[in-house]
């Protein structure tokens, strides 16, 4: 947990959870569909069960068999430590990747894995659902690849008012999608239809949602604030002066792939100089050959100020259009390849500004 105290009353919490909590290890769908049959064989990750075979028949000279995985997980105990030798990415693999594909795994790399996962996840109850997927059924849609429940940046006057930045309040605010017709598409989507006419009419059906996870989230106001519009905008002659960061922090709060069809990721940084403090959320969105969003929320305080400048914008471009108008990166690369927002800053000016607001936020603080 990071903090830092700025001027007066205000002053700025943040808090990081751990990569391995953004998703689930343990199996928990499959466990749910084999319950009616009592067969639960995914309680914890393959490397986990491995881990507490190996151990506890070394130690045990005895064969354990899943039952037994299954009792020594929710008595929750830990296997031996030892020192290993394999690199972190070797550890990360053995925890999230299906043992299918990671051929050969050790019993020295099995053990260090369940250490790992056990010190940082906690399994869930016999017959329950961890934690993740308890986050998952909140919601009428799956939820990312990677979403960090545990990370916010907040930014508090006094002890009753504050505005925070987490997934939770940004998931809720997924525009909604009432037909398919509204929903983005694709780069191929007309030709693996076409290729399949006549057989389209027997897919089933699902519940329409954005795939992309298009947010309008700028942030959760907590206590009591006067919002209300204004012209002063946000200095950034101020913020581009090379004064000493006091303080600064980098929080991701979800991520997606869309199966390989492009990237979202949305974050939260700030910085603290002496002469004011800034915080931005930016959501980054690329849908491969089709669209990219940039959906963004400046806070921005100025040391002694009693108040905050709030700006949210959103801007936006069809990549076909881009590709058309704008010269390629400096480094050669086609345009429809741009990765991050770094990127899209450099041709910024050639997208469209969909969405615009500013406000001054004044807390209520109570003495």
């Amino acid at each position: 947990m990071g903090y830092f105290s700025l001027d007066g009353v205000w002053f700025i919490k943040t808090n990081k959870g751990h990569m391995l909590q953004s998703r689930c290890h343990f199996g928990c769908k499959d466990r749910s569909q084999q319950q009616d049959d009592n067969q639960i064989s995914h309680i914890v990750s393959t490397p986990v069960q491995d881990a507490f075979k190996a151990q506890y028949a070394d130690d045990n000279h005895h064969t354990v068999s899943q039952n037994d995985v299954v009792t020594m997980c929710q008595q929750n105990p830990k296997p031996s430590s030892h020192k290993s030798k394999a690199n972190q990415d070797d550890i990360s693999s053995a925890i999230t990747t299906d043992s299918s594909s990671v051929p050969r795994v050790s019993q020295q790399q099995s053990a260090d894995a369940a250490e790992l996962l056990r010190n940082i996840v906690q399994p869930p109850a016999l017959g329950e659902r961890c934690d993740f997927c308890q986050l998952e059924g909140m919601f009428s849609f799956p939820l990312p690849e990677e979403v960090y429940a545990q990370n916010t940046v907040s930014l508090y006057a006094g002890q009753q008012c504050c505005i925070t930045f987490n997934v939770m309040d940004a998931l809720k605010q997924i525009i909604t999608v009432n037909d398919t017709t509204e929903l983005l598409e694709v780069a191929y989507a007309k030709e693996w239809l076409e290729s399949r006419k006549g057989q389209t009419d027997q897919l089933p059906t699902a519940k329409p949602y954005d795939w992309t996870y298009n947010t309008l989230y700028d942030g959760t106001l907590e206590g009591t604030w006067k919002v209300e519009p204004t012209d002063e905008g946000i200095d950034f002659r101020l913020l581009s002066r090379r004064d000493p960061i006091l303080f600064h922090d980098h929080v991701f709060l979800m991520a997606d792939d869309y199966s390989d069809n492009g990237m979202m990721h949305m974050d939260v940084r700030l910085r603290v100089m002496s002469t004011c403090a800034f915080i931005l959320q930016r959501q980054f969105i690329r849908v491969d050959q089709v669209i990219v969003r940039l959906h963004d929320t400046r806070i921005f305080r100025r040391t002694g100020c009693d108040y905050l400048i709030r700006e949210v914008s959103t801007h936006e471009v069809d990549i076909p259009h881009l590709a058309r108008t704008t010269n390629a990166l400096p480094d050669g690369r086609p345009l429809h390849v741009l990765c991050t927002p770094n990127e899209v800053s450099r041709v910024l000016r050639h997208f469209q500004r969909t969405r615009f607001e500013r406000t001054k936020l004044t807390p209520t603080i109570k003495s």
